[in-house]
């Protein structure tokens, strides 16, 4: 047991601070990162026996099970209530397999694009992601109807994404 425990905390010091930057760039909230990682743990914990390094590299596994558990956690949230979906996921954690400062472009590439954002944008992420309020709270605190909040949120989401897609084959 000692054995099997130890090669598990190596491979998880070494592979734990690339799943931290994959959800990073997934969930903007913090407490839910921090849940969702130790799910990621738990159940990489779990299932060390089903690991097979011949099938490839402990990265791999962790970030398919990374991958899971964000879905996991998607199901969880109100509808469009994440800024990222799963195809950016799936698109992510291929990035993220490459190498461990691939994280460091991510989280550059969100920092860009968040800047690019005028203040009006960034207010509204703020409302909607981080004071997690529902579209009809925001319509109104913004005295807008619910179809523009809708529209505003879904042409951000998607400038995000386009932009962070954009820095990312820049690099």
């Amino acid at each position: 047991m000692t054995d099997v425990y130890s090669r598990f905390t190596k491979y998880w010091l070494e592979t734990g601070l690339c799943i931290k930057g994959v959800l990073k760039a997934w969930v903007y909230s913090a407490g839910d990162r921090d849940d969702i990682f130790q799910n990621i743990a738990l159940t990489a914990w779990k299932n060390f026996s089903d690991f097979d390094q011949e099938k490839g590299s402990f990265k791999s596994w962790t970030l398919g099970i990374a991958r899971i558990e964000y879905l996991k956690y998607l199901r969880t949230i109100k509808s469009g209530n994440n800024v990222f979906d799963s195809e950016l996921a799936d698109i992510s954690s291929r990035a993220e397999e490459k190498e461990n400062d691939s994280i460091q472009n991510m989280y550059w590439s969100i920092d860009k694009c968040m800047e690019k954002l005028t203040e009006d944008k960034k207010s509204l992420l703020k409302m909607k992601y981080y004071q997690k309020m529902s579209t009809s709270e925001i319509t109104e605190a913004l005295k807008l109807s619910e179809a523009t909040v809708k529209e505003r949120l879904y042409r951000m989401r998607k400038e995000l994404r386009s932009c962070i897609e954009r820095q990312l084959e820049q690099q």
